[in-house]
């Protein structure tokens, strides 16, 4: 079998381990790619999702650190930071950033949802009934 050449090859493995969900098989294929491409920021982020399905939650931040100081504005990062933060009980951390995913993308629909989830399992449903009204003005019906 002919190795992949280029870094979108190694990107296009991982991510099809990540649907098999041999998340070790994908996290090998996104650390080549990016010995070959270290600013692509989409990898770290693709990296650092299938590290917290191992549950390897510091890894996980750290990889969305990554792609967030390549890219400032990557909601999905922030979005993918929060989950790693909050499977870590950082849930000052995990709304934080759920909010800023949300500020980036308005249209984000399952970080409103997480977000909600997460003030529901906070005991703070005041907080979670601003953000579900925040949503159905925002996001279009078809997508709640």
């Amino acid at each position: 079998q002919e190795e992949p050449l280029n870094a979108e090859e190694y990107i296009g493995k991982g991510l099809g381990w990540d649907k098999l969900k041999d998340y070790q098989k994908a996290i090998q294929n996104y650390d080549k790619a990016i010995e070959l491409a270290p600013q692509y920021t989409k990898v770290y982020n693709a990296r650092g999702n299938a590290k917290n399905y191992l549950k390897d939650y510091s890894g996980a931040i750290a990889d969305c650190d990554k792609a967030i100081e390549l890219d400032p504005q990557y909601a999905t990062a922030y979005y993918n930071r929060g989950i790693a933060k909050k499977d870590l009980k950082d849930y000052a951390g995990a709304t934080a950033d759920y909010n800023k995913a949300i500020e980036l993308d308005p249209q984000y629909t399952i970080a409103y949802k997480n977000l909600i989830a997460l003030y529901g399992a906070l005991k703070q449903p005041e907080k979670a009934e601003e953000i579900r009204k925040l949503k159905q003005k925002i996001v279009p019906k078809i997508n709640n």
